[in-house]
């Protein structure tokens, strides 16, 4: 018998797609925060800093099958990378989770004034300005009786922005 097989529309997805896109019970495996530093190694100084980006390696649930007597669900590894993070902060708590339960963003400004967005991360603690994201879905999905892989499953953890295709 062929295994099951999932179509998958595009292998990055960005926040133009933010209202077809769900994170409900994404295992969040790693946190990553990732700043280009020019440095001049002569000189002794570094120079021009870049955008700060936030990258989650996460177990991203691309669609959800009611499949008798119970759920599956189509998984795989992907980097959630969102653009000019500013005014970050994660409140460690008792209810810190491992697993994301929603996504929400609202209108807001930069301190220069620019616009952007404000991102909170329900179920980590994790709220942010950010201008948007992009998502890479890093291998192919895999129909699972679970949300998630293992560590092994995956290969451990990854920030790759390398897509399947």
């Amino acid at each position: 018998m062929a295994e099951p097989k999932l179509d998958v529309e595009k292998w990055m997805w960005t926040d133009a797609d933010f209202d077809r896109m769900g994170w409900h019970d994404n295992q969040l495996h790693g946190i990553a925060r990732y700043e280009k530093v020019d440095r001049d190694e002569e000189e002794g100084s570094e120079g021009h800093y870049s955008p700060i980006e936030l990258l989650l390696d996460i177990d991203y649930i691309l669609k959800w099958e009611k499949s008798e007597p119970r759920w599956q669900w189509w998984v795989t590894p992907s980097t959630l990378v969102f653009d000019n993070v500013d005014d970050f902060e994660m409140k460690w708590s008792p209810n810190f989770q491992w697993e994301i339960s929603d996504i929400v963003r609202a209108p807001a400004k930069y301190p220069s004034g620019r616009d952007c967005w404000k991102w909170e991360i329900w179920g980590t603690g994790m709220v942010f300005l950010a201008e948007g994201y992009k998502q890479y879905i890093r291998q192919k999905p895999i129909l699972k009786n679970f949300q998630s892989f293992t560590f092994e499953e995956r290969g451990g953890v990854s920030f790759s922005k390398q897509t399947v295709e």
